[in-house]
């Protein structure tokens, strides 16, 4: 309170200032709010671009990397359910460091920790199956848009490796359950 007794003058002066600043430089922060920014839509991936950008993504599945994921247990390497459920391999670290595995080791299939590694694998794996059909969606999508955007070679390429990418991803499914949708 010492300085507004003191400088009564600078303090309203500054208050005014920053009062003004704040009005100014937010008179126009909704004037775009109709055209949102940062999102991606079929508007936004109607190119090349977008087209390989889908494609990538449903490489990036293999990964184990996705929005469903937490752990291990969906890597494509099949590493917790086929060399540690077989007795090949062994977790290693410490018992702190994905208790799940130890789990399906023992084939306690019914843990919740062992649920959450079969959970994850199964929505990675549809994860894929996703990707790869908004991929195909959208390469029939653009070529009908703008048949120029692509070579007839580049479009059954980018086809051919989405397919096999879904059949890739069904047959995981296929492989850890059976009979699968």
């Amino acid at each position: 309170m010492k300085i507004v007794s003191k400088h009564p003058v600078l303090v309203g002066t500054a208050l005014v200032v920053l009062a003004t600043g704040a009005l100014v430089g937010c008179s126009d922060f909704l004037s775009n709010a109709a055209t949102p920014q940062g999102t991606l839509n079929e508007g936004t991936l109607m190119t090349r671009s977008g087209v390989e950008g889908t494609l990538i993504g449903a490489y990036r599945t293999l990964d184990c990397t996705g929005n469903t994921n937490s752990n291990w247990g969906c890597a494509a390497s099949n590493w917790v359910w086929g060399t540690v459920a077989a007795d090949d391999a062994y977790q290693g670290s410490d018992g702190t460091d994905q208790p799940p595995i130890n789990d399906i080791e023992g084939y306690h299939w019914g843990t919740p920790d062992a649920e959450t590694y079969l959970n994850t694998k199964w929505g990675i794996v549809y994860e894929g199956v996703v990707r790869s059909n908004s991929t195909l969606r959208l390469l029939k999508k653009v070529v009908a848009a703008s048949p120029s955007e692509f070579t007839a070679t580049e479009v059954k390429q980018i086809a051919g490796e989405a397919i096999f990418l879904r059949a890739y991803y069904h047959f995981e499914a296929y492989r850890m359950w059976g009979n699968i949708p």
